[in-house]
């Protein structure tokens, strides 16, 4: 006959291996929804600031919104940087964006330049009150093709980049994302991006460094699926170098097709095509550890890439102008 005592041994030893199946079951829960998580981490105050500036930029902020034109693109560059006087790729985006400077309708094979002698070149940089990023709307025939292109100047800022293109994507549907930055000695078509993020300080509107706004973390997105460490760009890198190249060569650089995801680098040029990246495979982004949070619902004929422009630190209106063209016939290749 078995004893009282043992059975309550018996008892107590099942519910010990229940209680450890049942943490063990849970934590590997946890492992897995934790797998599903992508947020990036700048810290407490770094994280709320960009929770908070991402709120007024919904909140106040000029959106992209369609104008009629079958076909649909955003086109982002950067201000300034790194105590950098100006970012080329916000200066081009910034100008495509004024009537004055590039016109509504442009034959990209036409290397005439307009009198541009009356036009002040703008300067690629947004306000405080812009919160993040500066939007105008344009509709542009490229080439006899009529196109609605929002064209966005973004603060040099972690996450917050990232999370007002992929917002203004899920509201706008494009059917193509180009977004450019200011990379070294050549001009580069980006072939990919990395789950790495390097732990240097974003910047504000007027350059100056932001000193909450820096990873703490290595990663772009906290985790991601076994395989998806690299994103590879949605378009033809190779394709679009070749056709480029004879206007890039008249500006005096050369042009490459990267060969590998790695040359777009860690920083928040690599951090705003990650997060796009993923946005394009129709999966929840969690930005600033999960304070803001996107539900991406995007076309998966979408085309999307990075391009790097080469650094200059000082530009003529002409060379704006030819570095635009560069863009209108990236446009209306994809």
């Amino acid at each position: 006959m078995i004893s009282f005592s043992k059975i309550v041994k018996s008892l107590s030893l099942g519910f010990a291996i229940f209680l450890f199946v049942n943490i063990v079951s849970c934590s590997r829960e946890e492992t897995r929804n934790e797998k599903s998580r992508l947020y990036t981490n700048l810290g407490t105050i770094g994280n709320e600031e960009v929770q908070k500036l991402f709120a007024q930029h919904l909140n106040t902020a000029k959106k992209c919104s369609p104008m009629g034109a079958k076909k649909r693109a955003i086109v982002t560059g950067f201000g300034p940087f790194g105590g950098g006087s100006l970012n080329i790729s916000g200066v081009v985006i910034d100008n495509m964006a004024n009537p004055a400077f590039w016109p509504a309708s442009i034959n990209t094979a036409d290397g005439n330049l307009p009198d541009m002698q009356q036009i002040e070149l703008r300067q690629g940089m947004n306000e405080s009150a812009d919160y993040g990023g500066h939007v105008t709307m344009r509709q542009l025939t490229i080439d006899g093709i009529d196109y609605d292109v929002c064209l966005i100047v973004l603060d040099v800022l972690w996450d917050l980049a990232a999370a007002i293109i992929v917002d203004e994507a899920i509201r706008f549907e494009p059917n193509l994302i180009l977004m450019t930055g200011q990379g070294e000695y050549d001009a580069r078509f980006e072939k990919g991006s990395v789950n790495m993020a390097v732990r240097e300080n974003g910047f504000n509107a007027d350059g100056s460094t932001a000193e909450h706004n820096r990873p703490i973390s290595d990663y772009v997105l906290k985790t991601t699926p076994p395989g998806e460490e690299v994103m590879y760009m949605k378009w033809d890198n190779k394709k679009l170098s070749s056709a480029t190249e004879p206007t890039i060569k008249d500006l005096g650089f050369n042009v490459v097709a990267s060969n590998t995801p790695y040359s777009t680098g860690s920083y928040i040029c690599n951090n705003v095509s990650y997060a796009v990246l993923r946005a394009l495979q129709d999966q929840k982004v969690e930005l600033v550890e999960g304070l803001i949070t996107l539900y991406p619902r995007l076309s998966t004929e979408l085309k999307a890439g990075f391009f790097h422009f080469p650094y200059m630190d000082d530009f003529s209106k002409e060379q704006i102008y030819n570095w635009a063209r560069v863009m209108a016939m990236t446009i209306h290749l994809l």
